[in-house]
C-alpha cells in the first residue's frame, strides 16, 4: 500500500464508530486466522500494545474524540464542560468496543464448547435411525420419542445458525462473528442434522406405503418433520441466546472499565 493510500485509510478508520471499527477488524482477522486458537497464538509473543482490544480501544477513542470535538464546539458551554463531553464519549466508545470484542470471543468460544455435544447428538440420531431402518420394527426410543428428539435437535441447530445471523446483523455490520473454521463447523453440523431429517422423512414415507400395502395394523407413525416449521420454532431460542451473549459481553466490558455494579446488573438478568 502506498503512503498516500495508507494515510487516506487511516483517516477513514479515525472516523469510524465502534461497530464499524470492530467489523473492519473482524473482516481482517477472518482472512488471517481460521480459528480462535490460531488468533490467540498469533499474539502469544507480541507486546501488549499490539493486542486486538488494545489497538481497537485506541482507534475508537481517537474516532470519538474527532467527532465530539466538533459537536462539543457547536453545543457551546465552558471549555471544561466541552472536555467532559469528549472524555465521556471516549469512555463510552471504549466500553462499546470492549463489549463487541468480548461478544466476538464469547460466541466463538460458546460454539466450540458445544460443538462436540452437537456432533455426538447428530451421530446418535443417525445411528438410531439406521437401526430402525434395518430392524423394520418400531421407532427407536431414546430419553423421549425419537421424532421429538430429532425435532428438538434440528431446532437447536437452527437456533445456533440464527444466533450467529442475528449477531452479524445487529452488532458486526453484516460480518459473521465466527472465524472461518468455526463457521464451517456450524454449517457442517447443521447440514448433517438436515440430512438426518431428510432420511427420517423418506423412511416415514416408505413405512406409510408399506403399511398400506400390507393391510396389517402397526404402531401409528409420527408426522414428518417440517424444516421450515423447525426454523420458526428456533427463533425464540436464538433471540434468548443473543440476549445472553450480549449481556455477558457487556458485563465483561463494564468490569474492565471499572463499572462492576453495572456489569453485575447485566448478569442478574439471567439468574
Amino acid at each position: 500500500m502506498t503512503r498516500p493510500s495508507k494515510q487516506r485509510l487511516d483517516r477513514v478508520e479515525d472516523a469510524l464508530y465502534p461497530s464499524e471499527t470492530m467489523a473492519l477488524w473482524l473482516g481482517q482477522a477472518k482472512t488471517e486466522h481460521r480459528s480462535l486458537h490460531a488468533l490467540i497464538q498469533s499474539y502469544k509473543d507480541e507486546p501488549e500494545e499490539t493486542f486486538p482490544l488494545t489497538v481497537l480501544s485506541r482507534q475508537v477513542e481517537t474516532a470519538a474524540r474527532t467527532r465530539l470535538k466538533d459537536q462539543a464546539g457547536a453545543v457551546g458551554g465552558s471549555k471544561r464542560e466541552r472536555q467532559g463531553v469528549i472524555e465521556q464519549g471516549e469512555f463510552d466508545a471504549d466500553r462499546d468496543i470492549a463489549t463487541l470484542f468480548y461478544l466476538f470471543v464469547g460466541v466463538n468460544a460458546d460454539f466450540l464448547s458445544e460443538k462436540r455435544a452437537l456432533c455426538l447428538l447428530v451421530l446418535l440420531l443417525l445411528t438410531s435411525l439406521r437401526d430402525w431402518s434395518r430392524s423394520g420394527g418400531e421407532l427407536p426410543r431414546l430419553d423421549e420419542p425419537f421424532d421429538r428428539r430429532l425435532q428438538l435437535a434440528i431446532e437447536e441447530l437452527y437456533a445456533w445458525q440464527q444466533t450467529v445471523a442475528l449477531l452479524s446483523e445487529r452488532y458486526f455490520q453484516g460480518v459473521s462473528p465466527l472465524l472461518s473454521e468455526t463457521e464451517e463447523s456450524l454449517a457442517l453440523v447443521v447440514a448433517q442434522g438436515e440430512l438426518v431429517v431428510e432420511i427420517f422423512n423418506d423412511r416415514l414415507e416408505w413405512e406409510m406405503e408399506a403399511q398400506k400395502q400390507s393391510g396389517k395394523r402397526k404402531p401409528k407413525l409420527p408426522a414428518p418433520i417440517d424444516p421450515a416449521a423447525a426454523r420458526r420454532n428456533a427463533e425464540p431460542a436464538a433471540r434468548a441466546h443473543v440476549a445472553l451473549l450480549i449481556d455477558m459481553a457487556r458485563s465483561q466490558a463494564c468490569e474492565i472499565m471499572g463499572e462492576r455494579k453495572r456489569g453485575l446488573a447485566y448478569i442478574e438478568r439471567h439468574l
